[in-house]
């Protein structure tokens, strides 16, 4: 059942059971920015334009191109400008750059792995990146892929409205499609086993390869923190952080 939550939004619906808090006020994040969470320093890093700024707005790391993603490993920083994949200490220090495959890639890192996954461009193919400087070409599809989230061994993509999983040594795998709307983020939350994924005006779990709306009239660039699931609205600009699902959807919600 959904209902009302107008504290967040007038047009919000929530599913009967899920808490939503405003993690940050409305306006905090200027129109377009990227949000990553730092797990290891309990933060939440923002990219907009050229820089990396704390949840406060205070610097944390400034590039020459334009950011197309960031994330965490380790609390090492790493953020994609132009062609450049860039390393950074948790404190912003620079420590080297590589070159990439194709400019404007989006990042994912895998839980308990320091390895990092890159995607995006006008191909749908996933790389990874490892420790030793050397990329893994892991598999290509005929589409160019919207989102992307890795926990462990397991990758789960979306193609459009269509979400797959992928692992080493087997054939991608078609686990649940959307009626409507473009995935445009996912994330995972490894230790309760959850995918999450969002269009537009929907945030939704997948379980036993059906789509379970959470959150319906809003979306944004997911992200788990500290086992809750927070959703950076773009048009909004608010921080909102998402409990109660793993009551709701149990242990069948692997995908």
């Amino acid at each position: 059942m959904l209902a009302a939550a107008a504290a967040a939004s007038p047009k919000m619906r929530v599913v009967s059971g899920i808490e939503v808090t405003s993690l940050l006020a409305a306006n905090e994040f200027p129109k377009g920015a990227i949000v990553a969470s730092d797990i290891t320093a309990a933060r939440v890093l923002v990219a907009i334009g050229t820089a990396i700024t704390d949840a406060s707005g205070a610097p944390v790391l400034k590039l020459t191109a334009a950011i197309s993603d960031v994330a965490t490993v380790d609390g090492e920083i790493l953020a994609v400008g132009g062609s450049q994949l860039v390393f950074a200490s948790a404190t912003g220090k620079q420590a080297g750059s590589v070159k990439l495959p194709a400019t404007g890639m989006r990042l994912a890192a895998a839980d308990g792995d320091r390895a990092v996954y890159l995607y995006g461009g006008a191909k749908g193919a996933v790389y990874r990146y490892g420790a030793g400087g050397a990329y893994v070409d892991l598999f290509r599809v005929d589409e160019p892929i919207t989102a992307l989230a890795v926990s462990g061994e397991r990758v789960v993509f979306a193609v459009g409205g269509d979400l797959f999983t992928w692992k080493a040594g087997e054939d991608a795998v078609l686990v649940a499609r959307l009626p409507d709307g473009i995935v445009s983020s996912l994330a995972i939350d490894g230790r309760a086993g959850i995918v999450y994924g969002s269009t537009a005006d929907i945030v939704f779990a997948v379980a036993d390869g059906n789509i379970v709306p959470l959150i319906e009239g809003v979306g944004g660039d997911l992200t788990v923190i500290e086992g809750k699931l927070t959703v950076l609205q773009g048009t909004r600009r608010a921080l909102l952080g998402i409990s109660g699902m793993e009551k709701l959807l149990g242990v069948n919600a692997r995908p």
